[in-house]
């Protein structure tokens, strides 16, 4: 077992991901995903569907750079009773509920965050504008998921180093200008360590950032032609959550800024040979999509619980991963789940 508290990242209908902080109390971060709106019914997911309860921080999830500014990626985020105002408007039914902003992830890429970092002058205007948009709209904070610093140069480190010193610096001077509290800065992070270690300074990240979520899922996927658990707690090769939490660690980064990332999803595989079901069975090809999710590879929690309630998977606990993977003939799924997740606590 750990022994840092740390970020859960769930997904839940919309993609709504659980980060669990190492704060007292517990904090508990919500990520949103906004494209979750587009699945079919009864799938859909919005702001509306959001219990305000669940999470002591919510994160709208994404926001994309347009130059030097941030700017919506859905047509109903900035409208005047849209997605970012029913978000913050959450906080009105509970007034405890801390809300950010999210600009990158994974789609977005990286070039994008490289031209932005690289000039003292593109972030001077990223982060005015970003401090203008955040209090316009009433948000709490904002999330770099900057996927990944190093990918178009290896001077991003320095560049992410930069601009997260310059926006701690103009976030605590506008909190005195403004007798505002200070806006929050988190940063999503890379969970294998051959990345992280060309893409942070975890000094700066420890210095300049409120939280820290690492990313750690996605191990394993159907890009591979092996079977794999998408969350392993240990594992032979290194790759899995007690390594990764161990380099940040190692590096310079206190426990109590770390979220640990478990993705309440599954990565999934259609097998070579059904007879041929554990950790490392050959595939052939990525599962088949879920009804809701309609992708090949992933499932939802949800959609896996189906599975084993419903469609006679046989699920099996890893004894080195500690995690769970479920297969029924030529199909196989890994994810965590409540016996999982407290071993991960």
């Amino acid at each position: 077992m750990l022994t840092h508290r740390i970020m859960t990242s769930v997904i839940i209908g919309a993609y709504v991901v659980l980060l669990i902080a190492p704060v007292s109390p517990k904090s508990v971060v919500c990520y949103f995903l906004n494209w979750a709106q587009y699945r079919p019914a009864p799938c859909s997911h919005t702001v509306r569907n959001i219990n305000p309860f669940l999470c002591t921080h919510g994160v709208y999830a994404f926001s994309k750079l347009d130059g030097n500014r941030i700017a919506p990626t859905e047509w109903n985020d900035d409208t005047p009773t849209g997605q970012w105002r029913q978000f913050n408007d959450l906080k009105k039914i509970n007034p405890n509920f801390k809300t950010l902003l999210s600009v990158g992830g994974y789609l977005h890429g990286s070039y994008r965050f490289h031209l932005m970092a690289k000039t003292q002058a593109n972030r001077a205007e990223f982060i005015s504008s970003t401090i203008a948009l955040l209090r316009n709209w009433s948000f709490d904070g904002l999330d770099i998921d900057w996927e990944y610093p190093g990918n178009d140069s290896p001077d991003d480190m320095s560049y992410l180093t930069e601009l997260l010193k310059e926006l701690r610096e103009a976030f605590h001077q506008e909190s005195i200008s403004s007798k505002r509290s200070p806006l929050l800065v988190s940063v999503a992070v890379a969970s294998g360590v051959w990345q992280a270690s060309s893409s942070y300074n975890v000094t700066s990240l420890d210095q300049y950032v409120d939280m820290v979520y690492v990313m750690t899922y996605d191990y394993h996927g159907s890009w591979q032609k092996t079977t794999g658990l998408n969350a392993p707690m240990f594992s032979n090769d290194g790759l899995d959550v007690h390594s990764t939490i161990s380099w940040y660690t190692n590096n310079g980064l206190r426990a109590d800024k770390i979220f640990l990332g478990i993705a309440l999803y599954g990565r999934t595989w259609t097998l070579a040979d059904p007879s041929l079901n554990g950790v490392g069975a050959p595939a052939v090809d990525s599962g088949i999509a879920g009804n809701c999710t309609k992708e090949k590879g992933t499932l939802a929690y949800f959609e896996i619980c189906d599975l084993l309630r419903n469609k006679g998977y046989t699920e099996t606990l890893d004894y080195i991963g500690q995690q769970k993977y479920a297969y029924n003939g030529d199909q196989w799924v890994s994810y965590d789940d409540k016996q999982s997740l407290n071993i991960k606590s």
